[in-house]
C-alpha cells in the first residue's frame, strides 16, 4: 500500500519509530544522565540516512586531553632549560664558597672544608624528603617552582654585602631546603613526560644530565671572573638571577 507521496505507507512510520526506539535504548544519544556510562559507539546507515554517530565519553575525554596536553618535546625542553639554569646557580656558588670563607671570612682550610662538607652532605640528603613532598603533598611541578624560588632566596642572601656568619649559615640552610624540593622533582618530571616509553626515557635522561654538565661548566668558568672583577657578592648575585629565570619557566 502506498501513500500520496508514492512511498510505501509504512515507510514513513518506520522512519519515525526507529529513531525513537534507538533513543529509548541509548543507541543514538545515549543515556547522558547516567554517570559513568558510555554513549553509543556505532555509526550506521540505513534507508533513511545515518541513524547515529556516537563516541564514548572516554574517547571524548582522551581527545580533549590530547588537545590540551603540550607536546613531549616542549615539556622536556622546559625541564632541560630549568635544570641547566639551576645547576648554573648551584655550581657557580660551589666554585666560590670555600675560597670566600677562607679569603673573605678568615676561615682556616680545615674549618672551611668541614663547613663545605657538612653543607654538601645536607644538599644530597635533602632530595629524599623533597621527593616525598613532591609525590604526596605538593606535586612535582609545584615543588619545582617553590624550590627554585627558595634557591634564589638563598643565593640572594649570599649576595648581601655582609660578613655576618649567621647570615652565611642561614643562606646555606635555605639553599639546602630549595635544592631538596627542586632536584628530585625535576627528575621525576622527566620520567612522567615519557612514562611508558623506555627507549625515550633513556634518551631523555641522557640529555637531562647533559643539561647538568652544560650549566655547571659555564658557571664555574663565569662566576670566578665576576668575583675577580666585581667582588664575591656580585658573583653570588649572578647565581641568584639564574634560578629566578628558571622559576619563571615553571609558572
Amino acid at each position: 500500500m502506498r501513500g500520496t507521496s508514492g512511498k510505501p505507507a509504512n515507510e514513513g512510520r518506520k522512519a519515525r519509530i526507529l529513531p525513537q526506539a534507538l533513543r529509548r535504548t541509548g543507541a543514538v544519544n545515549g543515556p547522558a544522565d547516567v554517570p559513568g556510562r558510555d554513549r553509543c559507539v556505532m555509526t550506521f546507515p540505513c534507508r533513511w540516512g545515518t541513524i547515529g554517530r556516537i563516541e564514548s565519553r572516554s574517547t571524548q575525554h582522551d581527545r580533549m586531553n590530547t588537545i590540551a596536553r603540550p607536546s613531549q618535546t616542549r615539556s622536556f625542553s622546559t625541564v632541560f632549560l630549568i635544570e641547566m639554569w639551576e645547576r648554573f646557580g648551584y655550581y657557580g656558588m660551589a666554585a666560590l664558597l670555600v675560597l670566600f670563607m677562607v679569603q673573605k671570612l678568615g676561615y682556616d682550610d680545615d674549618k672551611a672544608n668541614l663547613t663545605w662538607g657538612a653543607f654538601t652532605a645536607l644538599v644530597y640528603a635533602a632530595p629524599a624528603i623533597g621527593g616525598w613532598i613532591g609525590d604526596k603533598v605538593l606535586g612535582a611541578r609545584r615543588s619545582m617552582t617553590i624550590g627554585a624560588s627558595i634557591l634564589a632566596a638563598g643565593y640572594l642572601l649570599l649576595s648581601v654585602p655582609s660578613d655576618n656568619l649567621a647570615l652565611l649559615y642561614g643562606a646555606l640552610g635555605v639553599i639546602v631546603v630549595g635544592n631538596g624540593l627542586f632536584k628530585s622533582n625535576a627528575a621525576n618530571l622527566v620520567r612522567r613526560i615519557y612514562e611508558g616509553d623506555d627507549a625515550k626515557i633513556d634518551s631523555a635522561f641522557t640529555l637531562y644530565y647533559m643539561a647538568v654538565n652544560i650549566g655547571s661548566t659555564f658557571s664555574m668558568l663565569a662566576t670566578p671572573i665576576v668575583a675577580a672583577k666585581w667582588g664575591w657578592h656580585a658573583a653570588f648575585a649572578v647565581c641568584c638571577a639564574v634560578p629566578i629565570d628558571a622559576d619563571g619557566l615553571t609558572i
